[in-house]
């Protein structure tokens, strides 16, 4: 199984600190370690720096949204002529992206569990 402690130094080290108390953050890691885990090939290295990232990742997706729910889509303030406003849809995007491409670089260690239709009979 993936190390949720390793996860979380992944983490730090690749976005910085979560800014939620530390037992909602390893709690989080502990659960991306949980979903990838049963997805890596028998004999593949579960400390490998490619997995830690994909499961750091999946946090970062995670704490995305719950940051997008707290402080909701879109916040813009107004001063007379100038106007501030912030999308956290545009944070969530770069954490799904940012997931796709930790995922992409760590296939070679999971397993393909899919399937493809080779042809089909009418």
């Amino acid at each position: 199984m993936i190390d949720c402690w390793k996860t979380a130094d992944a983490y730090r080290r690749n976005y910085g600190e979560p800014g939620i108390e530390n037992g909602g953050f390893a709690a989080l890691c502990r659960a991306a370690c949980e979903e990838i885990s049963p997805l890596v090939k028998e004999g593949a290295d579960a400390s490998d720096i490619r997995l830690l990232n994909l499961a750091a990742a999946c946090v970062l997706c995670v704490l995305a949204g719950r940051e997008a729910a707290e402080e909701g889509s879109t916040v813009s303030f107004k001063a007379g002529d100038v106007a501030v406003g912030t999308d956290s849809s545009a944070f969530i995007k770069r954490a799904q992206e940012e997931k796709k491409r930790r995922f992409e670089a760590a296939l070679p260690l999971l397993t393909d569990s899919g399937f493809c239709f080779m042809q089909v009979k009418i």
